[in-house]
């Protein structure tokens, strides 16, 4: 939604809120800063660093999130684009002594796969996010498990200035999430983990997102996500109920 012209750089600005929403309610709120822009003419760079605010009945936490970034090439002539990226854990997962999912960080530096056709006003993709190793947050040590990602998007204009995106975005996480034991006694080679139940969870998510230029260079972009069933398990914190959010792109 960032209307990037070939050339040009963009840098963002933005701010979203969201609730997990189960008996333990967290909230979340993130402050983000972006930039993107051509390394080359068919290939795209994105960063994306966020800063996380979590609240819950057991406390508070705010902190530098994991930075996020993107290489991706386009294809033009056969309407494909191919991505690779990491997302560096940059972010502390180990704060006021608190479970993972207060933590701005997920501990992990996880890798970033993804395909992508375009047909005229639609997108279809295809994602997979690699896990890497545990947290070294201390009553969890948790380790998630790797996410298969199939979205879809419909994208228009209601004139030259203002347009909008409905997408569907599925997530299949692939294997059972694992914490440590603190009751099975430990082992010859170390500690005792074991895998939580019900873990390798499913989510379909409705995101819409509407911009509208202010001018030659700033846009405004709202948007938000919905799921349409919650998952039980949120052990990690990446569970939300909703999420809306409102950002600023300034191009030059």
């Amino acid at each position: 939604m960032s209307d990037i012209k070939k050339k040009q750089s963009v840098y963002s600005a933005g701010y979203s809120y969201g609730q997990s929403g189960d008996a333990n309610n967290l909230n979340f709120h993130t402050f983000h800063i972006g930039a993107e822009g051509y390394l080359l003419t068919d290939t795209r760079y994105s960063v994306i660093i966020p800063i996380h605010g979590i609240t819950g009945s057991l406390g508070s936490v705010q902190g530098l999130g994991d930075i996020l970034g993107i290489i991706t090439i386009r294809q033009p002539k056969q309407n494909f684009s191919f991505s690779a990226g990491v997302r560096l854990a940059t972010g502390n997962d180990n704060k006021a002594g608190l479970p993972q999912a207060y933590q701005p960080g997920t501990g992990t530096t996880d890798l970033l796969l993804g395909i992508g056709y375009y047909y005229e006003k639609f997108l279809f993709a295809a994602g997979y996010q690699k896990s890497s190793g545990r947290s070294k947050n201390t009553l969890t040590e948790l380790k998630r498990g790797d996410d298969l990602m199939l979205r879809m998007t419909y994208s228009s204009e209601y004139d030259e200035d203002r347009d909008y995106a409905i997408s569907l975005l599925y997530i299949n996480r692939l294997t059972e999430m694992s914490v440590v034991s603190y009751t099975l006694p430990s082992t010859f080679s170390g500690k005792t983990y074991v895998a939580v139940n019900g873990s390798n969870q499913k989510q379909l998510n409705l995101l819409l997102q509407a911009g509208w230029k202010l001018d030659d260079h700033t846009k405004m972009v709202i948007e938000g996500a919905f799921p349409f069933f919650k998952r039980p398990v949120n052990i990690d914190g990446l569970s939300r109920t909703f999420t809306i959010g409102l950002g600023a792109y300034f191009n030059y």
